[in-house]
């Protein structure tokens, strides 16, 4: 988690205290959806549940998490011109 957090504070004014809230602006919905992708990738075995569950007090619903895991990767498979940088810098620093 905090290799996302560090890559989207490169290159945002980054509010660490809005990391953990609801907001929908973008980078923060953008960090958490691209956190939550990583975990589903990196590991498999456990459930969206216990994925959410270790996102603090945020307990995001199942579908939330399916969606973000969507939405990453059509941006890396389009390479969004806005976020492609920051999600392949995420998986370089992972790999």
């Amino acid at each position: 988690m905090m290799i996302v957090k560090e890559e989207f504070s490169k290159r945002f004014e980054f509010d660490m205290n809005r990391w953990y809230s609801t907001t929908r602006e973008m980078p923060y919905a953008l960090a958490r959806m691209t956190y939550y992708y990583y975990a589903r990738m990196q590991c498999p075995t456990l459930t969206l549940k216990e994925i959410s569950r270790s996102f603090s007090d945020l307990k995001q619903h199942h579908t939330t998490l399916l969606h973000a895991c969507t939405a990453v990767q059509n941006m890396i498979d389009t390479k969004d011109a806005l976020y492609y940088d920051i999600i392949m810098a995420i998986h370089n620093r992972l790999q």
